[in-house]
């Protein structure tokens, strides 16, 4: 049986173009078939990804298998900001493994996580809900329903 290698590690300048070929991978994967054609393509502005990006990167940590970047999290504080895993790499429990070592890592006065997510993305809401968190609070931004939920430790 084959077991890959996994480590993690800090976001560096070097990595952002593989960050950057993940982020727009699961755009197109995941979230393009659930929030429409019109929703990918307010993603599609590279430079406002890496302004944001180059912001975040303190806060940005991977996920390596087999040496290679295949999962990031933008983590500030007790926010998850942003989680996002290679297209193939999903639904392999590579996710939750991840978030695991982000829960395990978070400072020592940080009792809980927390995230947003698009309300219609309901595969992530119960990914969440089946490694603890709980739904929250669920509001209109915009033109779009998000569903925010948190775990205390």
């Amino acid at each position: 049986m084959f077991v890959p290698l996994i480590d993690f590690k800090k976001a560096s300048n070097n990595d952002l173009d593989a960050i950057i070929d993940i982020y727009q991978r699961c755009i197109h994967h995941n979230f393009k078939p659930v929030l429409g054609e019109d929703f990918a393509k307010s993603q599609e502005n590279e430079e406002e990804l890496l302004d944001f990006l180059l912001e975040q990167l303190a806060n940005t940590y991977l996920m390596l298998i087999d040496e290679s970047i295949s999962a990031f999290a933008i983590v500030e504080e007790e926010e998850i900001k942003m989680i996002m895993m290679e297209p193939e790499k999903q639904q392999q429990a590579y996710g939750a493994f991840f978030l695991e070592h982000l829960e395990n890592q978070r400072l020592e006065n940080i009792d809980q996580f927390y995230i947003r997510l698009p309300k219609a993305l309901d595969y992530s809401i119960n990914f969440f809900q089946h490694l603890g968190y709980e739904i929250v609070s669920e509001y209109q931004e915009e033109e779009m329903e998000w569903v925010e939920c948190n775990k205390k430790f």
